[in-house]
């Protein structure tokens, strides 16, 4: 495919009052490199996104309950598309990071002839019915008949890895793994040994309810250790994590420190202060973070989710919990942290994000993506 022939919407969700939507300037940064012209539909705020040439952005603000939001979203995008389409020549649309039932704006893309890629970080109906309780059946079905018709209309469906693939049964459809991001591996470094980190056990991402924060900490209510303990990121949970940590330290000998959202520069340093990372996620793609902390020598424990049993393999490149019940969490906290040759897996973790999660394999793969519609 001529690269100079090809321009790409891209269509994204967000937070708008979120201050660095790493995966989204990530995937800008590997579609620049093979493309002409990049347009952008998104709800992070324009000032959050990375400052790159040839590439231009509507953002949209979005609020309400998230019935409304799940509608007034998809008008907001069908107009958006067709003010860019009127003057710009888009030939490819991708919905990415949990755009899979935007099916107003793939039905309209599909009617004005553009091709049409989903990267998925999942399908919506098999999470809601493998990991949140008390889901409506009535949800499930309408997320199950839109799903059918979203990905039957894409050109095809990108995932992460193989795993997702499978995992998700997009094999039915037209699907490419290879959708993953990046990681700077010159950035992020192994270089405190295990031994010398301050911290046993960390947490770092957005506090949230899917991201298993609140899981995560009433497991640390089950030690009676002096362990060290770091929590990192901010969201709609916080003030619930705050008071939780004061009643813990209250009643265990943890010593937690809490730092809120921090730049992903200095993350680094940080990591390397983590001897084991907790990811008790209810709902995943494959995470930055996980990427990030295996590139770093730290050792990662998590859920099954998304794509992250893609690059974990439980005692070789980090380890496996089966759920996120505050019990399993602890029983595998001490599982993971009394391993006898942690040395190895930091060691295998690494070679695998050389190998596979450098840009310059990221910009490849989506290359061959590109080719292949």
């Amino acid at each position: 495919m001529d690269r100079e022939n090809i321009d790409i919407l891209l269509i994204t969700e967000g937070d708008f009052e979120i201050e660095s939507p790493v995966a989204l300037n990530k995937l800008l940064m590997i579609i620049l490199n093979e493309t002409n012209n990049v347009y952008l539909i998104t709800f992070y705020n324009e000032k959050y996104i990375l400052n790159l040439s040839r590439r231009k952005i509507l953002s949209l603000r979005n609020e309400g309950n998230r019935f409304k939001k799940f509608i007034s979203a998809q008008i907001m995008i069908s107009k958006a598309i067709l003010s860019i389409y009127r003057r710009n020549n888009i030939g490819t649309i991708m919905f990415a990071f949990g755009q899979d039932l935007q099916i107003l704006p793939i039905i309209l893309a599909k009617m004005v002839g553009k091709r049409i890629v989903i990267r998925s970080d999942g399908r919506p109906t098999h999470v809601l019915k493998k990991y949140i309780k008390n889901y409506s059946l009535l949800k499930w079905c309408l997320y199950k008949v839109i799903e059918e018709i979203n990905y039957r209309l894409a050109d095809t469906v990108i995932t992460e890895c193989n795993y997702m693939i499978l995992e998700y049964n997009f094999q039915k459809y037209k699907s490419q793994e290879g959708g993953n991001l990046f990681i700077d591996i010159n950035k992020f470094i192994n270089k405190t040994h295990l031994r010398n980190r301050g911290y046993e056990i960390g947490f770092v991402g957005r506090l949230s309810q899917e991201k298993g924060i609140l899981n995560f900490l009433k497991a640390l209510g089950l030690f009676n250790t002096d362990s060290n303990v770091i929590i990192i990121g901010d969201g709609r949970e916080r003030e619930n994590v705050l008071s939780e940590m004061q009643l813990l330290e209250s009643i265990n000998k943890l010593n937690i420190k809490y730092i809120g959202w921090i730049e992903n520069d200095i993350l680094p340093k940080y990591l390397n202060e983590i001897k084991l990372l907790v990811v008790p996620s209810f709902v995943e793609g494959l995470p930055n973070i996980v990427l990030e902390a295996m590139a770093c020598g730290t050792v990662v424990l998590a859920t099954p989710v998304g794509g992250i049993p893609g690059v974990i393999k439980d005692g070789e490149t980090g380890f496996i919990m089966e759920n996120n019940s505050p019990e399993c969490i602890a029983e595998n906290i001490i599982r993971a942290l009394n391993h006898p040759n942690l040395e190895k897996i930091t060691k295998n973790a690494r070679t695998l994000m050389e190998r596979e999660f450098a840009y310059e394999k990221a910009v490849e793969k989506y290359r061959k993506i590109l080719e292949n519609i």
